[in-house]
């Protein structure tokens, strides 16, 4: 099976990369500047320099949504960069390793690790409960 990119001329090639690059960089740039209003933004509410703060509801949900909206933009960036690593424009293609099969050793370090996170939780909602 052949590659349909060698059928590309060098110049239609090197056009083709160049167009993808642009469209990676307007992407990261347009969620880079989303990121840097929207964590203002909640800054601004959550210490209330201007508007309520977060003591009435509607600060609550402002923050709550300016919140969400950082966490999705910062799951498109992630993306987008992904995306990029693996299948570079149109050129080089990066493969991630196979994982490797489970062994008992590995459940094994799953559990560990699950009963400390779950004791870390318990001894800090146990703390939160006595210092409240």
């Amino acid at each position: 099976m052949s590659d349909p990119l060698d059928a590309l001329s060098p110049a239609e090639f090197a056009r083709i990369q160049n167009r993808a690059l642009r469209v990676y960089g307007a992407t990261v740039g347009l969620v880079l500047v989303g990121i840097a209003v929207l964590a203002t933004y909640a800054i601004t509410i959550g210490m209330g320099f201007t508007g309520p703060g977060l003591g009435t509801p509607g600060g609550q949900q402002s923050f709550g949504l300016a919140v969400s909206l950082l966490m999705m933009f910062g799951a498109v960036l992630f993306h987008v960069i992904d995306r990029l690593y693996r299948t570079w424009p149109l050129g080089r293609h990066v493969t991630p390793t196979a994982p490797r099969p489970l062994s008992v050793e590995s459940q094994i370090l799953l559990v560990k690790v699950i009963v400390v996170v779950a004791a870390a939780a318990g001894i800090g909602w146990i703390l939160a409960g006595l210092l409240m």
